[in-house]
């Protein structure tokens, strides 16, 4: 829900007050192209912090990936490859 509210004071007229409520029902639909736009942001993301060794980070990017696509095969399989990844550093240690 959103409230506008304006006042205005004039010479010639009464002053005025406006005011305006937006409700919104159910959540907006998103484009195609924002889709691809926003889960692209996430899977770049995701690749530099995999590249920098931050698998946990990495993850979550790729889950924020998948929320938008649920069958986004290249996030799931580079998820359990990061897994992997972070097993065998905390084996190392």
């Amino acid at each position: 829900m959103q409230l506008d509210y304006g006042y205005k004071m004039t010479d010639v007229f009464s002053n005025t007050h406006q005011a305006a409520i937006t409700l919104r029902m159910g959540s907006a639909k998103i484009s195609k192209a924002a889709k691809i736009r926003k889960m692209k942001k996430h899977y770049m993301r995701a690749a530099r912090y995999y590249k920098k060794r931050m698998y946990k980070e990495a993850i979550s990017e790729w889950e924020k990936v998948l929320k938008i696509d649920p069958n986004h095969k290249q996030s799931k399989e580079l998820i359990e490859k990061a897994k992997k990844k972070m097993e065998q550093t905390a084996k190392k240690r």
